[in-house]
């Protein structure tokens, strides 16, 4: 997909729900965050500037 999409893992942030799917995104060298609610996602956004 970071090919289709011209991307740098680190350009990309990925969310998921299953925790298991974050150490793949992780090694492209993505920033992860794990999905529990909105207000903490919002939370984690804002952490990474976005």
């Amino acid at each position: 997909m970071l090919r289709r999409l011209g991307c740098d893992g680190s350009e990309v942030v990925y969310i998921d729900d299953f925790a298991e799917n974050l150490p793949p995104a992780a090694d492209l060298g993505m920033a992860t965050i794990e999905f529990t609610d909105p207000d903490e996602l919002r939370a984690r956004l804002a952490e990474l500037g976005i």
